[in-house]
This record gives C-alpha cells, structure tokens and sequence, in this order.
C-alpha cells in the first residue's frame, strides 16, 4: 500500500517537475481514489498558480531603489536634526541675555567686591552661551562651569532654606535649565554623549 506522505511529496515533486520515486501510473491511480491526496493535489496547484501570478524579477536597478529609502530616512534624521539645534541655539542666546540682565541686577554704584565678582561670572556664562551656540564642541567645558556653580548653589539654597532664609530657587531652575539645554545641544550634535566618551580605537 502507497503510504499518503510519499504521495504527497511525489505530488509535489511533480508540481515542480521533477523526478518522483513513485511511478507515474500508480501515482494517478492513487490520486483517483484517494480524496484526501486529492485535496492535497488541488491546494498544492491552487498556490503553484498563485505563486506564478507573483512577478518574481527584481527592479531594473536594485541599488536605486535602496539608495532611495536610505536616502529618506537620512533626510527625515538631518531634518530633525537641524530642527533640533536651531531650537537649542535660539534658547542659549536668549538665556546669554538672561544671564546678562541677571548680571545688570547686580551692579550698583556701592557694590562689593563679592557682587562684582558674581556679576562678571554672570557675564562670562552669557558670553560662553553664545559661543557654544555657534561651535558646540565647547559644549563640555561651559557644561562643566554651569554644573559647578549649580551644583554649588544648590547646596547655598539648601542652607538657607534650613536656617530660614530665601533660598534663590529661580536662579537655580535657570542654571538647572541652561544644564539641560546644553546636554541637549550637545546630544544633538553629537550623539550620545556617554558613547562619544566611551568610544574605543579600532
């Protein structure tokens, strides 16, 4: 007795003609009798036709049509990409002016050595601001000085919140927030900044 597998895979044999191990006469006598190798059969010729009706040959020019979705995807990142440091630069030359007014605030015709000296380092963030707006590759070191001084007016406000004075929170959400414009611009420009400095020769 024909077992139904080695039918079915004569039958597909034949579909994609070749040679089957089963004779073609005993493989039609079994097909007439058999109604489940039959079904096989008509389904097997069904998607052999489908197949067929699929056209199969590739592009006239494959890379054109590579380039062409790369391409669109490269566009749709730079896109985004020069939105992005536009955004940033705009936001650091109106941060230089509030640190240059926040220096303003400070000078007055009896000032302290001490308030000079905060309203020239205001000035100085400004002019760094402005200067990293046009080369970002300085970005780490300004990045650097403003964490610093956040860092270290965090610690004043604490102080004196605890001994009840007014801690100065507005200047504070101003550092922190030329902090976070930085690594912004800084991650646009140039990826992820910890894959920069983790980045090994090869």
């Amino acid at each position: 007795m024909v077992d139904h597998n080695d039918v079915q895979a004569a039958l597909s044999a034949r579909i994609d003609g070749e040679d089957s191990a089963i004779a073609d006469d005993v493989l039609d006598a079994h097909l007439a009798e058999c109604p489940e190798c039959q079904r096989y059969w008509e389904q097997s010729l069904q998607f052999s036709r489908s197949l067929s009706a699929v056209p199969m040959s590739p592009p006239d020019n494959l890379s054109d049509v590579i380039y062409a979705g790369v391409e669109t995807e490269f566009q749709r990142v730079s896109a985004r990409r020069v939105l992005l440091m536009t955004a940033c630069r705009v936001t650091l030359v109106l941060l230089a002016l509030v640190y240059v007014v926040w220096a303003g605030r400070l000078l007055a015709p009896e000032m302290t050595d001490v308030e000079l000296g905060a309203a020239s380092v205001r000035v100085g963030i400004a002019t760094a601001l402005l200067f990293v707006s046009w080369k970002p590759s300085q970005i780490p070191g300004v990045l650097l000085i403003v964490g610093a001084m956040f860092g270290f007016s965090l610690g004043f406000a604490v102080l004196e919140a605890i001994t009840g004075g007014t801690a100065p929170w507005s200047q504070l959400l101003t550092l922190l927030f030329t902090c976070a414009v930085l690594v912004a611009m800084w991650v646009t420009d140039y990826g992820n900044p910890l894959r920069v400095l983790n980045a090994r020769p090869i």
